[in-house]
Formats: C-alpha cells, structure tokens, sequence
C-alpha cells in the first residue's frame, strides 16, 4: 500500500502499524487478524498488487522502495527456507551468503533512499536558506488559487525585497552576504504562521504567501497584513552581527 501510515486494529485495539509504502505482506494478512478488522490509512491509500503493471511501474519509478521491497522478499525466503527446508536449514555456506547479499542490499537501500530525500530537498529548497525555491512557491502559489477558486477562500502574496544588500555584499564579499541572507530567512520564517509559505526567489527577494483559511472580513485581512508587514520590516531591519561586523538592512 502506498501512501499514508497504515494502522490495522482489532476489536478496537491496534493489532499492526506500517510506515508509508511499507510492504504489507501477502493477502492472508488481513484474513489473519479477522474477525472484526479495521483498517485506516492517515491518508486515501493506493493499493498496488504485484506483479501487475501498475505495482511494476511503481518499483520502475521509485528504484529505493524497490529495492526495499526485493531486500524483504529476500529475507522473508531465507527466513521460510530455513524454517521448512531441512537441506537449506543445513547449508550453511549457502544461507551465509545469502545473508551477506541480503545485507548488502540493505546499505544499498539505504543510500539510495538517502539520495533520493538529497535530490527531493534540492528541487524543492534553496539550499542556502532551507526554504521553499521559486519552483516549489509556485507549485505552492497555483495549488493556493486552485483552492480559493474552488472554496472561496483568499490568500495574500507579500514579496520581500532587502535594500542594501547588493552594496554590503560587495563590500564584505559573498560569504558575509551569505550568512545575512540565511539570518534574514529565519526573521522572516519566523514572522510567518506554520500554514505559511516562505520562499526565497533569488538573490535578496524572499516572498511569503498568507492564506487567511476561514473568510474573515476585508477589514480584518487588512489589519491582519499591516500588522504582518509591520513585524517583517522590523525584524529584517533588526541589525545582524557576523564574524565581529555589524550590518544593518532594510525591506520593502
């Protein structure tokens, strides 16, 4: 099952609980815990049956959770060859070095699903500030119209652009504006609401998206924006001491 957390309970009490696209095992599983079986997945799950086209595509597609998923089928054999095979149970060259593969492919899981997290944080972060880049506050902007389109809900969009930084990065060079840059992205980061967006742009333009959720009145969007705007000047114009120099900038 791919997707959310999967919980199975049973009378109540929570019998099994898998991680996101963890391997259930084969279809006797829930037979097994029946009667009165409950299944709930924290999110709308996708069940994928092997070895059907779509569960293939599905390994193609996510080459860690494939071989995640070989590993355990793997280590489910020996475990069942060694249990009911009195030959393998014997062989223990054999069962030795099935066990050095079946290792091996787990630190290769391992590294790739950390590549894999790398390459996600990448696409979607600036790697200098840890925020959303301009590819994800876009994603993020249209899922926002989408959303106020269909619920009748409004958002703000607040661009944030530093004054003075080009002329203290030129005179303290690239490594001091650099550490400017991710102290502005905390003070702004931290203005925002958890329901938030904070993108940096690039360069010295970071952008926040507001969403108000219930419709409050205008005159409550409007004191709720000056108010916000109010605490992200001051907290960028808050002076910044790095490698003993203090600097002071500005936000429009």
């Amino acid at each position: 099952i791919t997707g959310g957390a999967v919980r199975i309970e049973q009378d109540g009490q929570t019998v099994r609980e898998f991680e996101p696209y963890a391997y259930l095992g084969e279809g006797s599983l829930l037979r097994d815990e029946a009667p009165a079986v409950t299944l709930t997945c924290s999110r709308p799950p996708t069940v994928l049956v092997f070895p059907k086209a779509p569960f293939l595509r599905f390994l193609d597609e996510n080459p860690a959770f494939g071989l995640r998923f070989t590993t355990f089928l793997l280590s489910e054999s020996l475990a069942r060859l060694s249990a009911t095979n009195i030959l393998f149970a014997k062989n223990k060259a054999l069962a030795d070095k099935l066990k050095v593969a079946t290792d091996e492919l787990s630190a290769e899981v391992q590294e790739r699903e950390k590549s894999e997290r790398k390459a996600l944080f990448l696409a979607n972060r600036d790697p200098l500030t840890g925020l959303s880049n301009r590819s994800n506050f876009s994603q993020r902007l249209d899922e926002m119209i989408e959303e106020a389109g269909r619920a009748k809900r409004r958002f703000a969009v607040i661009m944030i652009d530093l004054d003075g930084f080009k002329e203290m990065n030129d005179t303290h060079g690239h490594h001091f504006g650099d550490a400017i840059l991710k102290v502005t992205a905390e003070r702004i980061e931290h203005c925002a609401r958890k329901s938030d967006t904070v993108a940096r742009l690039g360069g010295d333009e970071f952008i926040l998206i507001q969403n108000f959720g219930e419709d409050p009145s205008e005159d409550e969007r409007n004191t709720a924006l000056a108010s916000l705007a109010d605490r992200l000047i001051a907290a960028v114009n808050e002076v910044i001491t790095h490698d003993g120099v203090d600097a002071q900038i500005s936000a429009s």
